[in-house]
């Protein structure tokens, strides 16, 4: 099988959760024997050397607003169907992408299915004018949990007859391994049950929910527990307030190795 995978990014050392969902799905996808076509934009990172990935550079370098994808991708999408040809375009953002994705489609005729990926819907009045366009053209979306697809028709009115639940998996790679002494000394993790957080302190993530529910297990379990939390934004002053006002010993403070995008980190218990 090939795919055509316009993107946005891809990089290794990337802070962005999407980007690394697409990163290891498409890594593996190629282990599979798909073949990947991925458009990437000029000076945009990638890991090289992965076996069935083959990255086409588009214009202009390092990256698009969403509102000029749609004049650049297409083109780019044709080219790629005329040295190559694919089974399936993806579409791994909704607004991102997906007007791209179905535009090249419909003007170049090309016949194949378009699969469009949905994670969340974040407020903006542009939602049914753009995202409920894109999902409902599409001939099938994936998301990663009941409650987005659930959003969907809550919030869009779409039917989801053609929303798939495709749950987020956990490769081998992430296996029980001996904990790193210097981190649980610096973090004073000893003989504690470890729960990681890694992401944004951005209100979507909604940091004050795990506080709360955090200080429930911490309520309820027979052993000490602690909370560590990779990640920064500008919810980590208040979520340091809140972390307090539940009573924890230690909260949010700096010094954890981390993605450029997330240099904080947090540990409450």
């Amino acid at each position: 099988m090939r795919i055509c995978s316009p993107h946005c990014g891809i990089a290794l050392e990337s802070g962005s959760g999407g980007e690394v969902y697409e990163r290891e799905l498409l890594r593996d996808l190629a282990a599979l024997g798909v073949e990947c076509h991925i458009l990437l934009a000029r000076g945009k990172p990638y890991e090289r050397g992965v076996t069935g990935w083959t990255v086409h550079p588009v214009w202009p370098a390092k990256g698009l607003r969403w509102y000029v994808t749609p004049f650049v991708w297409p083109r780019c999408i044709k080219r790629v169907w005329d040295r190559h040809g694919f089974d399936l375009l993806r579409a791994h953002s909704v607004r991102y992408v997906g007007p791209a994705a179905l535009l090249a489609r419909r003007r170049y005729r090309l016949p194949v299915p378009v699969v469009t990926h949905h994670h969340h819907l974040d407020p903006s009045p542009l939602n049914p004018l753009i995202e409920k366009r894109v999902l409902e053209a599409s001939d099938r979306v994936i998301t990663d949990s009941q409650f987005a697809r659930r959003q969907l028709a809550d919030e869009l009115g779409i039917g989801t007859d053609r929303v798939e639940v495709v749950y987020c998996g956990v490769g081998p790679k992430y296996k029980p391994m001996l904990k790193d002494p210097a981190l649980v000394g610096r973090w004073g993790l000893g003989g504690k049950q470890v729960l990681l957080c890694l992401g944004p302190l951005i209100h979507r993530k909604n940091p004050f929910f795990l506080l709360e529910a955090f200080a429930e297990i911490r309520r309820a379990a027979p052993d000490p527990v602690a909370l560590v939390w990779v990640g920064a934004g500008p919810r980590a002053r208040a979520s340091t307030r809140s972390g307090r006002r539940w009573g924890f010993g230690r909260a949010f403070r700096p010094g954890c190795k981390a993605p450029p995008r997330a240099r904080s980190c947090c540990s409450t218990r």
